[in-house]
């Protein structure tokens, strides 16, 4: 679970970036981890006949959830990248606020990789699942870079 300080970490980086204040991105800390919510708006259709959510909207929100979920576990200072997503759309996204749970299925010092699942009414029945990996540069690697 994220303690007060993580969170408010979180929601800075979420305040700085254009695409996060643009997907209704905020977190919350559950029972079981961090959900992070998308609050719906029209921008995010990609459907217009059947009002469904953009995949590419779908896939931004989960990979900037795995983001700030890395950017939780990783020494302040991280440099963090998306290096590879796999999405997998399992149904249709309606026009409503959509809710990630991400599980963390390996991190590291270099890497760190990242299961995301998206869901609407109920956490059982996902609409997007993804495998993220995140490329970590800390603060004393950045250093060595020229």
């Amino acid at each position: 679970m994220f303690d007060e300080q993580t969170l408010c970490r979180l929601e800075e980086r979420i305040k700085t970036s254009n695409m996060m204040q643009w997907l209704r991105l905020s977190v919350e800390a559950g029972d079981q981890g961090a959900i992070y919510h998308m609050g719906f708006c029209e921008e995010h259709i990609g459907n217009p006949v059947i009002r469904a959510i953009h995949g590419g909207v779908i896939s931004c929100f989960l990979e900037s959830a795995a983001l700030l979920e890395a950017l939780a576990q990783a020494p302040q200072g991280t440099e963090i990248n998306i290096i590879s997503t796999h999405i997998s759309y399992l149904a249709s996204a309606k026009a409503k606020d959509i809710r990630a749970h991400i599980a963390t299925a390996k991190f590291g010092r270099r890497m760190g990789f990242f299961e995301a699942s998206a869901f609407q009414d109920h956490q059982q029945a996902p609409i997007a699942r993804a495998a993220i990996g995140i490329r970590l540069k800390r603060p004393e690697e950045q250093r060595l870079t020229p």
